[in-house]
């Protein structure tokens, strides 16, 4: 979702709105996009994909059932652990 998004709606609307017009052509909106996707889709991406691990592991240590997801205490044991390499 998160690739799919700055794919086809982040990247035409930043280079559209913000792109210089005297240097938008064909490339240009080829190694913009590139590095939209690359950058910021992503480190969104990642993110969040540590993010949803760390809340089933977080979810699963639950004593005998799971308990509810407080994305709060997942992040800051995270921080606590491994600092802000978490």
């Amino acid at each position: 979702c998160i690739m799919s998004a700055t794919s086809f709606v982040v990247t035409p609307v930043l280079y559209r709105q913000y792109y210089p017009q005297e240097k938008k052509n064909k490339a240009s909106l080829f190694w913009f996009g590139l590095g939209v996707n690359i950058f910021m889709g992503n480190v969104v991406a990642i993110t969040q994909q540590a993010l949803w691990g760390r809340a089933l592991d977080y979810a699963a240590s639950g004593k005998t059932v799971a308990r509810n997801i407080h994305y709060r205490s997942v992040i800051q044991g995270g921080l606590a652990c491994e600092g802000r390499s978490a």
